[in-house]
Order: C-alpha cells, then structure tokens, then sequence
C-alpha cells in the first residue's frame, strides 16, 4: 500500500487503536474511523483533517460496507475485551467478535478491500502446553472472550483464502501503555495504577507466580504497521518473548511509584491461564518484528502518564 491513501481502523477509539491512528498519520495516510463509542471517547483520536469518523457498529453490516469501500487495508481492533467480563456477557462477545468480523469480511470482498489485520489475542491459547507459545501450540481457550476471537481467527482464515484478502492475525499478548484507562475488567496494570495513585495495596489473585508475556503498545502499534508494510499473510504471535511473573510486575509498580504500597493476596480467578510467553520468532523472520522496550521502562512511562491523566 503506498502513503497516501486511505486505511480503516475498526474500535480506533479504543486503547491500542487510539495509539495507532497518530502513528498511521505520520506516515502519510488517511484515516477512517469506525466506532460506535460504547466503551471509548471521541476524544482519544486526533484532531485531525485526514481523520474521519464514522459513528456506526461492527455488527450493523451495512455501517461495515459503508466504511470499507474506498480503502486496501483494514486494521480491525473493534471488539469486547477481557476474559472476565467474557464471563458475564458470553452473547455479547458472539456477536462483537464473531459475528461483526463475518460482517467485515464479507463486505471486505463486496468492496476489494486488500487486507484485513485482526488484533487478535494470546487468549486463544488457553493454559499453555509448553512455553514459548508458538504459532502451532494447541488451542484450548478457557474463556468465551478466547473463544471468540479463535473463532474470529478462523473465519478470517477460511473466508479470508476464499475471497483472495491477505489477513494477518497478529495475537497479542499482555499488552499495557499510554491511553490504557483504568477499568475493573481490564488488565492488571491500569488496575495496579489506579491502586498506586490511591495509595491502596496491590491485590494479586493466585500465587503470583503466574507468567505473563507483558509488551508495550507503542511495540503492538509497530507490529501492525510492519504486517501491513510487508503485505503480511497468517498468524503471529506479538509479545517480547520475556517472561514476567505477577509478582515481578508489582515489584516494578511499587518501584516506579516511589511509595511504600503494600501487597494483599486473594484466591485465583477463573477463566485465566497460569502461564503464557511468547515465541516471536516467526514475527522477527516475516515482518522483522523486535521489541524495543523493556518491562520496568514501559511501566515506570505508563504510571506517568497514568497520573498525568488524572
């Protein structure tokens, strides 16, 4: 795809979309926002002539086919996140993450659009066999949130070769960073932020031994950038290949925050994996993918901008 022209961003104004969308203007592109704004703010995208919203919803198909049809590339981050809440809202994951990505491929080839990147997740993995996760590792989700964006993963696969569209499955791992807000539901650093500013202790569920592989947005937003430049095709796993326990990440929460927080422990939480780390080599082969921060950089630069934001 040359500068220039048009990409579509599904959910851009969402945490890692709302990242990616500055970063696609400085390379010369166009950018069409799709979000209907449920759970983000028109104010996480920038002010910008070369962006344009439309208010519309993943699962209204005629909105998708609306925003699609002048544009190559689709970046498709809209969805419902998080292991958790998947819990509660099974339905409401189908139809986002399932039945909205059909909707984008179907009118993806209506209107020869080129390649669709899927954000799609480590959750897919469920509780791993082995680490490093490669590509080929077993697929045993343990959430619907898993569960959805597997199955997101293997309709883009299977209609993706039947409509001739390149489609780059880049499943990411833990990722945190700027514009990541605090929510009950999320992941656990914004959770540990909001505990730090407050000066309230750090609740770790389980042992905190569990493994995570944590990578920073501003490594996520150069994954995608590198899928689309290199015309990629299949799936990749996104993470730094490093793995971090719990317990390691609060030790750097309580670092960078220069308080003297404490730590309380609570029973495990169903539908979470105990070890999860990344194996990024076929990354670093096809789309030259390296990471480039490091964990304690990227936490002590997210509790800045955490408190910033408040």
């Amino acid at each position: 795809m040359t500068q220039d022209q048009t990409v579509v961003v599904t959910g851009a104004a969402g945490f890692i979309g709302s990242n990616l969308v500055p970063e696609l203007l400085k390379l010369s592109h166009s950018v069409l926002v799709l979000d209907n704004f449920s759970n983000s703010s028109r104010d996480s995208l920038p002010q910008s002539p070369d962006v344009s919203i439309q208010e519309g919803d993943i699962c209204n198909y005629q909105d998708v086919v609306d925003c699609v049809k002048d544009t190559e590339v689709v970046f498709h981050m809209a969805a419902q996140v998080g292991n958790v809440l998947s819990m509660e809202r099974p339905r409401t994951d189908l139809e986002t993450n399932v039945v909205g990505t059909i909707n984008l491929l179907q009118a993806c080839q209506e209107q020869n659009v080129k390649q669709i990147i899927l954000s799609s997740s480590s959750a897919i993995f469920g509780e791993t066999q082995y680490v490093p996760v490669d590509e080929d590792h077993p697929m045993n989700p343990m959430s619907p949130y898993g569960l959805s964006k597997y199955a997101a993963e293997r309709y883009c696969l299977i209609l993706g070769a039947e409509y001739g569209l390149r489609i780059a499955c880049l499943r990411y791992f833990n990722v945190y960073g700027a514009l990541q807000r605090f929510n009950p539901y999320g992941n656990v650093l914004p959770i540990f932020a909001e505990k730090a500013l407050q000066g309230e202790p750090l609740t770790i569920y389980g042992d905190g031994e569990q493994t995570r592989d944590f990578i920073d947005v501003r490594d996520i937003v150069r994954a995608n950038i590198l899928a689309m430049g290199h015309q990629a095709n299949g799936v990749f796993n996104i993470g730094t290949g490093v793995a971090t326990t719990v317990n390691q990440l609060t030790k750097s929460v309580i670092g960078a925050s220069n308080q003297g927080l404490k730590i309380q422990y609570a029973p495990s939480r169903s539908g979470e994996v105990l070890h999860s780390v990344a194996n990024i080599e076929k990354a670093n082969r096809e789309l030259e993918f390296y990471p480039s921060v490091s964990i304690d950089d990227g936490v002590r630069n997210y509790l800045d901008w955490f408190a910033s934001s408040k």
